[in-house]
């Protein structure tokens, strides 16, 4: 798979046009075609290296965007030397972790107006609430023989 000719939203499908805003179900589609493309390329990467892939591995992106891998695992350094070595995986991986983060802030959005319709002066704890799930949460992917998993730490 030639990971160069991936590029970031618009080439999943996303333009807000004249809309100014994207659907929700068009930020979850373009979620999951990136995470295949990212789960395709893990894959088949891993196997022509020889990586084991039966003890999971949690892997997440520097501050410079290159991929590293954060938790214990046997072939720790291999992994991250082949990630090194294909920096092409670094934007389908970042355009993941963007995606995600729009979607979760679609959701804490709609969580605030739901409390703020009911509760305004709930809203207060809500906005704290806000900044403390966002301020260090990093995304993760679990990648192992079970597929991979996304979520935020």
């Amino acid at each position: 798979m030639d990971l160069k000719s991936i590029g970031l939203y618009s080439e999943h499908g996303l333009d807000a046009g004249g809309k100014g805003y994207l659907p929700r179900a068009d930020l979850e589609m373009a979620f999951d075609r990136v995470k295949g493309i990212v789960k395709c390329a893990l894959d088949q990467l891993f196997m022509q290296a020889g990586i084991d892939v039966a003890k999971p591995m949690k892997i997440r992106a520097d501050r410079t965007g290159a991929l590293k891998v954060v938790s214990n695992h046997p072939q720790k350094q291999e992994i991250e030397k082949l990630l090194a070595e294909n920096p092409d995986l670094n934007n389908p991986y970042n355009a993941m972790s963007g995606l995600a983060n729009l979607l979760r802030m679609g959701d804490l959005h709609e969580e605030f107006d739901r409390i703020y319709a009911e509760h305004p002066e709930r809203a207060t704890a809500m906005i704290q609430r806000i900044q403390y799930i966002t301020k260090d949460s990093v995304f993760t992917v679990g990648y192992g023989a079970d597929g991979l998993e996304t979520g935020f730490s």
